[in-house]
């Protein structure tokens, strides 16, 4: 709906402009831009010298004679945009979201026309009614045998075979030399060792296949096929692999004896060690899968609205983003870099424009459900995360003062842990949904 008001000597229209802006007009009376046209007069008769006048005292007519009534005027229309708009925004009460940008400008009589982006709209709807049912964590005994297979082969002992054949699980040391089908080597390491592993397809399918039967001292040249899906850019590779030495992978047994090696007192004890180790891992992935489904649900029962200008800005710090890293990473500018990938910069902005839309979105909600929640970190939580920092720190034989950057970090750190547990009780029915929230 159009409204016009009259405030002191500007007439100000506003009118809603779809998605979050609003439309500014602003008339300015002709005496005040007569009585800019003036100061903008006797600011050049300061600086230019007028012949028959002493600096800075010729008249307005004069000035005016010279330059010409209209570029005063053009002058004073100028001078004006910056204080005529910030006095109607504070007038109208409106907080623009970004900067504005001037539509039209009528020099006679003098007339701004502005498109304010307005701070967004975020509508949590019935959140405290949100509920997921929570995965139960269970460990199953095939995991906890797993883990103690995996104890058993970080324990095992590499026992020499002189003269016996290579067999899947030995591990081997060799020399290899690899070439590409049109004889360049691609592949070269004289001191080579690794466990023979059929199902490892690097650097090629069918290498492991190929040592297998091998003895010491035997040279075996053989060729293998690159599949279609390989970053390699030729089709077959020859290799030429000299073995040196085999060896047996001695496994320890599930008993006591591995117990102690691992540090428990007996296996009952290393199984219950493992089970727990196994139960709280699985819960942090499930704390996490919580909270992304939590978190899923409020952006999905979230309404927001924003001007297009806040969604440019998100795109261009992702833009600077990328440019911090191709400078960092690659040594290269942006434009040169994007030269290098055959894109203009307005490419790169629309294919990153789904990401910045998600970005946005979430920051907004998770922003107003903050708010919603009242959640806040004091400075006394952040003295006391970097007292346990410095602890930390202080054992390992060094000292560390945090930065006003550093403590800004730990700050959003603390904030998100807040976010995450607020968010998950409130999904665990731990929150009572009628509880006021701001």
């Amino acid at each position: 709906m159009e409204r016009t008001e009259s405030t002191s000597d500007l007439q100000i229209t506003t009118e809603p402009v779809e998605p979050r802006q609003v439309r500014l007009t602003i008339d300015v009376p002709e005496g005040r831009v007569r009585e800019e046209m003036r100061r903008v007069a006797r600011t050049i008769a300061r600086q230019v010298s007028i012949p028959g006048f002493r600096k800075g005292r010729a008249p307005y007519h004069v000035i005016a004679q010279r330059l010409g009534e209209d570029f005063l005027r053009k002058e004073a229309a100028e001078n004006l945009i910056e204080p005529v708009f910030k006095e109607a925004v504070e007038r109208e009460g409106i907080e623009p979201a970004a900067p504005a940008s001037l539509e039209e400008m009528k020099a006679e009589p003098l007339q701004y026309t502005f498109t304010v982006p307005l701070t967004p709209e975020v509508d949590l709807g019935d959140y405290r009614s949100l509920r997921i049912k929570p995965r139960t964590v269970r460990v199953t005994k095939k995991e906890v045998e797993e883990a103690l297979e995996r104890l058993r082969e970080e324990h095992a002992v590499l026992e020499p075979r002189e003269g016996r054949p290579v067999q899947p699980g030995d591990v081997v040391s060799f020399s290899v030399e690899g070439r590409t089908d049109r004889g360049e080597i691609f592949l070269k390491d004289d001191d080579a060792e690794t466990l023979v592993d059929l199902e490892n397809e690097w650097p090629l399918p069918g290498f492991y296949e190929a040592l297998v039967g091998m003895k010491p001292g035997e040279e075996k040249t053989f060729r293998l096929k690159v599949p279609e899906d390989s970053a390699f850019d030729f089709e077959e590779a020859e290799f030429t692999v000299r073995l040196k030495q085999v060896f047996e992978r001695l496994l320890p047994g599930v008993d006591d004896d591995l117990a102690r090696t691992a540090g428990f007192d007996d296996l009952d004890s290393l199984r219950k060690h493992l089970k727990e180790q196994i139960r709280q891992r699985k819960q942090r992935e499930a704390d996490e899968e919580y909270f992304e489904q939590a978190m899923q649900a409020l952006l999905d029962g979230a309404k927001v609205v924003y001007p297009p200008q806040v969604l440019e800005e998100e795109i261009d710090e992702m833009v600077e983003d990328l440019a911090q890293r191709v400078q960092r990473d690659l040594r290269m500018g942006l434009e040169d870099y994007l030269k290098a990938i055959g894109k203009t910069e307005e490419e790169v902005r629309e294919e990153i424009r789904p990401r910045a839309e998600e970005r946005l979105r979430t920051a907004l909600v998770l922003n107003r459900f903050v708010e919603a929640e009242g959640l806040e970190v004091t400075d006394e939580e952040v003295d006391a995360r970097v007292a346990e920092i410095q602890k930390t720190v202080e054992e390992e034989g060094r000292k560390w003062t945090p930065s006003e950057a550093e403590r800004r970090r730990i700050r959003n750190s603390l904030l998100q842990e807040k976010i995450v547990d607020r968010l998950t009780a409130i999904a665990r029915g731990e929150v009572d949904s009628k509880e006021k929230a701001e």
